[in-house]
């Protein structure tokens, strides 16, 4: 694969080098105009794909543990072979040689500032909580395999949780390496919830039984969790003449939903940033409007402001138009009783006394969630995701409903268009699941889009 890689890099490098030849002996470089455009587009395409081979196509953490080595080699590369270009056009037009060399220097230099956005970008994607890793190690790796570049920290994407050993059909775990392992407590499935693992990595030791292998690789599959699986090289000679090193960690097999991946993850923030961005500023009158409302009514504030569970379990600020009287948490203790969602921690009263008249306008057309917009732009919620819970009620969970915590918080939800109000509470966090299992870009375009629909029906004097 890596060998297909560099081929297919390397070609697409020549290609857009001899395009650069040909159109090199026709434009003057200083002169970036007609021709010389197209020179350079063409030449910033063959670049970015490189780039985007070496790079992007790689795991998230990969990009940030290499990217100054990476990026520092491929602009070498590509000066290099401009220079080397140059070389072979002197001989057809000598003159001017060294103002073409350093424009040729100019145009790489000019990729550096896409590389520092580029590391920025995915960084802070990191920062946001997109990356974040709880890790988990199953099995002994060989000291010559760099296994640990697999969970090392780099802008707090990853977080060692420890290693996991079967002995004779028992598994056996300690926090870390200079601890003694001790009998797990739960079900090796229900550690693992448990522990909140959110990716694994598998080494194939002699120790290790095959059926511990597939339970642990099906597990990882079965609740869309990424794992890593890393030969067994025990057998092979401690000493060669040449010495005997990995330097890049080797995988038989690796497994990596989409919410892992680089591409999709910045397409979603894309499209958050770009959408709430727009609602903001074309939702600015209702803004107003509503505002004044709700303080015309009872002068109270026009913000309800929580904190919620996000991401991993962060806490967030969580901005909604107040739709209730100021007292309502208060009240709320007298109202349990009457809660019309008994199976979980969710309270739900369809006639809900502390909702004031312009409240029960606002929730019955979702513009009480205009001002999430707000906490999209932010980076602590997402367009589309499931709806983040207060800590109480996420404290209720079960080892398996911390899994939707993966997923970064939202304003709309698979739920509110497969029953809404109608689901009891095991039923909505099964659809998070659901949704968190089989998330990708478009599912989110899908999903919005049917949102769409729910909300604009009380506009539309739809049921």
């Amino acid at each position: 694969m890596y060998r297909r890689k560099f081929l297919l890099s390397f070609s697409l490098h020549l290609f857009v080098l001899g395009i650069y030849l040909w159109l090199n002996t026709r434009v003057q470089w200083l002169e970036i105009d007609g021709l010389g455009v197209i020179a350079l587009t063409a030449f910033s395409v063959g670049y970015y794909i490189l780039l985007w081979l070496d790079l992007y196509s790689q795991p998230y953490h990969h990009y940030l543990v290499n990217a100054f080595k990476v990026v520092a080699r491929d602009m070498a590369l590509s000066f290099g072979g401009l220079l080397l270009v140059e070389f072979c056009v002197a001989f057809l037009r000598p003159d001017g040689f060294l103002r073409r060399a350093a424009t040729d220097l100019l145009l790489a230099l000019m990729y550096l500032p896409m590389h520092v956005l580029a590391y920025g970008w995915i960084s802070g994607l990191a920062r946001l909580g997109f990356f974040s890793k709880n890790v988990m190690l199953v099995g002994t790796y060989d000291p010559r395999v760099p296994v640990e570049k697999l969970f090392q920290n780099i802008c707090g994407t990853k977080n060692f949780l420890g290693q996991m050993v079967c002995r004779d059909g028992a598994w056996l775990f300690r926090p870390g390496f200079e601890e003694a392992f001790r009998p797990l407590s739960r079900d090796f499935e229900a550690w693992l919830f448990r522990r909140r693992v959110n990716e694994l990595i598998i080494c194939l030791d002699p120790d290790l039984p095959e059926d511990a292998v597939t339970r642990s690789a099906r597990w990882c599959r079965e609740n869309s969790i990424g794992y890593y699986l890393i030969p067994d090289i025990s057998r092979l000679p401690r000493t060669y003449p040449w010495g005997m090193r990995f330097h890049e960690v080797p995988q038989i097999e690796r497994y990596c939903p989409n919410r892992d991946s680089l591409v999709m993850v910045s397409l979603k923030r894309f499209f958050d940033i770009l959408v709430s961005a727009a609602a903001l500023v074309v939702l600015a009158p209702a803004f107003l409007v509503i505002s004044l409302l709700i303080l015309a009514e009872d002068g109270g504030p026009v913000f309800y402001v929580s904190k919620r569970v996000g991401i991993h379990g962060r806490l967030i600020d969580f901005y909604k138009f107040r739709s209730m009287v100021k007292d309502a948490e208060k009240r709320k203790a007298e109202l349990l009783a009457l809660n019309e969602r008994p199976d979980g921690p969710l309270f739900k009263l369809s006639r809900d006394p502390r909702v004031t008249k312009i409240g029960a306008f606002l929730r019955r057309t979702s513009l009480d969630e205009i001002p999430q917009f707000w906490n999209v732009l932010r980076g602590d919620m997402s367009l589309i995701g499931p709806r983040p819970h207060l800590p109480e009620e996420v404290a209720e969970y079960s080892d398996i409903d911390n899994l939707r915590l993966e997923c970064m918080p939202g304003i709309a939800c698979l739920p509110q268009i497969r029953g809404r109000d109608t689901l009891g509470f095991r039923e909505w966090v099964d659809l998070d699941l659901e949704y968190r299992k089989n998330w990708s870009f478009l599912y989110d375009f899908r999903i919005l889009v049917q949102v769409a629909k729910v909300v604009l029906r009380p506009f539309l004097g739809r049921s």
